[in-house]
């Protein structure tokens, strides 16, 4: 956009818009700072010429009323910018493509939750931090599929913290727990309950457990946690995995030299 270009303030009229703002000199091509009433719709910014808005605010009447702020593209879809959804009562900043929620942003719910991370189609998608509950005091930080806490990820949640794989929103594979009480579970979990062989520490003792859909059917105390500890790094470290990943990491480190 040329600022040197010559214009003037005017109000125009026609069918299907109202526009006042300036245009260039002796025509009726908007070309600057202006606003438009069109197809029920208030624009108002910068605009170049064809009576399109390049960056300002869209004042629209659908979905229960939409403010947005920022950049638009040549088809005057959203880019990057701040929107306001008045009936959702929510606020969303970030990038948008064809006017959808994409990449990375901050949405947060008018008295309710707050996401601050990736956007794929309009849904949580990737890596975020997502505050909600009351007060926003529970947390979750972790990875997201299609709008669900999906694959690996760290949650705090009335008390207890939770660390480990996740999967539609329910703690499903392996992962660690620990209460206010400060008992802590290790091990594998489906459908957000305790179930198979694990871990289990309760009032400073460590126990071989199994559960079942988190029922407890049985205990076995350690003798000596520590020793069964050490044992579990020496069976990891003298493992083929572990020895060709260290392998692998020299012949690559003397190559760089």
């Amino acid at each position: 956009m040329d600022l040197d270009v010559e214009r003037e303030w005017v109000h125009l009229t026609a069918i299907d818009y109202i526009y006042e703002g300036e245009v260039i000199k002796g025509t009726s091509i908007p070309y600057g700072r202006g606003m438009l009433v069109q197809d029920g719709c208030v624009f108002e910014g910068w605009f170049n010429q064809c009576t399109r808005l390049i960056f300002g605010r869209k004042y629209s009447k659908e979905d229960g009323g939409i403010i947005y702020e920022g950049a638009f593209d040549q088809d005057e879809q959203y880019t990057s910018g701040t929107e306001i959804a008045v009936k959702k009562g929510q606020i969303f900043a970030g990038t948008f493509v064809d006017e959808a929620l994409e990449g990375y942003g901050l949405l947060k719910k008018i008295g309710g939750n707050t996401y601050i991370g990736n956007f794929q189609n309009q849904k949580l998608h990737g890596y975020g931090v997502l505050n909600y509950g009351v007060n926003n005091q529970n947390c979750y930080k972790g990875m997201f599929h299609q709008g669900q806490m999906q694959g690996y990820g760290r949650s705090w949640q009335d008390g207890t913290y939770y660390e480990g794989q996740l999967k539609e929103d329910m703690c499903h594979g392996f992962g660690t727990v620990l209460t206010e009480t400060n008992d802590l579970y290790i091990g594998s979990f489906k459908n957000s309950c305790c179930h198979g062989f694990n871990i289990l520490k309760s009032k400073n003792k460590y126990y071989h457990a199994f559960f079942y859909k988190s029922k407890l059917y049985y205990t076995v105390p350690f003798q000596n946690f520590e020793r069964y500890q050490q044992k579990c790094l020496r069976l990891a470290v003298c493992s083929y995995t572990f020895y060709w990943r260290i392998m692998r990491f020299m012949f690559v480190f003397n190559f760089k030299k």
